[in-house]
């Protein structure tokens, strides 16, 4: 059983001129577990957010990355990187990040 301090409140307000809100406010109101929907819809949607990447731009990023560190890569893959240290930060940071 939950502590009640343990049970904090968000209050939403809904203008129902604007249509998303009034479109949300009728999905929202006819919910009988509004908690557990908003829940689940939030981390459905930050999971697919994160399995989303764009392939393109994450390669734009990469090459926008490569030339700023004035590395290039050629098709024949024979550039080689034998010093890490030459690679810019950010490609690992975003490497990390997937």
């Amino acid at each position: 059983m939950s502590n009640m301090s343990n049970i904090k409140r968000v209050n939403l307000s809904f203008d129902i001129d604007r249509p998303k809100d009034y479109k949300v406010y009728n999905i929202l109101k006819d919910k009988r577990n509004k908690t557990a929907y908003i829940i689940e819809t939030i981390l459905a949607s930050l999971e697919s957010n994160n399995n989303n990447i764009d392939r393109h731009e994450l390669k734009q990023v990469f090459m926008e990355v490569l030339k700023e560190a004035d590395i290039s890569i050629r098709k024949d893959d024979k550039k080689q990187i034998n010093n890490t240290e030459d690679i810019p930060n950010e490609v690992f940071d975003i490497i990390s990040s997937i």
